[in-house]
């Protein structure tokens, strides 16, 4: 059963790992076109050339023997071109997914009873870092993906679990100093 304070850290917690995925996303995608768009009307239209329907590709991630890596994904006006989901569907589904993190991270924080509170966020850092480098170095090795956004991708991951992990380390010892101050006045 969930405390009222491990609940509030996760709720923190989600907040905190959607708002920072949003500034690195938005912010630091922009500072250093990671990703870089089509500025013109022109240039989509080339690319859309190719998805004729004498020769379109479904759906998918295409990698050829030549080193052409394509992700094609074709929607209608007004969808989100990598999943979609209209924009503020895509909020809900990556608020959910952010919840379903800080729920993780709060049972892990839980379990590192005897650190305090820097020492439990930077365990949290260095695991996002671990995971980010797992997940995001793949991506840039195997598949293509540029380097600005692996390190964006990974500056995510690890700094989103670091200051959850702040939040949630604050939490889970003040609750754990409650309990212990109850403990010590029952035995008095």
């Amino acid at each position: 059963m969930l405390g009222r304070k491990q609940l509030l850290g996760i709720l923190a917690a989600t907040g905190i790992l959607f708002v920072w995925g949003m500034a690195t996303h938005v912010g630091l995608h922009g500072a250093i076109d990671a990703i870089p768009v089509l500025k013109t009307a022109q240039e989509e239209q080339v690319i859309a050339a190719v998805q004729k329907p004498d020769v379109a590709l479904a759906d998918g991630v295409y990698m050829g023997s030549r080193g052409l890596f394509l992700v094609v994904n074709t929607l209608a006006d007004g969808t989100d071109v990598f999943s979609g989901l209209s924009f503020s569907q895509v909020l809900i589904v990556q608020l959910f997914i952010c919840g379903m993190v800080a729920l993780l991270l709060s049972l892990i924080v839980g379990q590192l009873s005897g650190k305090s509170v820097r020492q439990r966020a930077a365990l949290l850092g260095l695991m996002g870092l671990a995971a980010g480098l797992c997940v995001c170095l793949p991506q840039w090795t195997f598949y293509g993906f540029g380097l600005k956004l692996t390190i964006v991708n990974v500056v995510d991951i690890a700094g989103g679990w670091f200051l959850s992990g702040l939040v949630l380390a604050r939490l889970a010892q003040s609750d754990s100093t409650a309990a212990v101050a109850t403990s010590l006045s029952a035995t008095d």
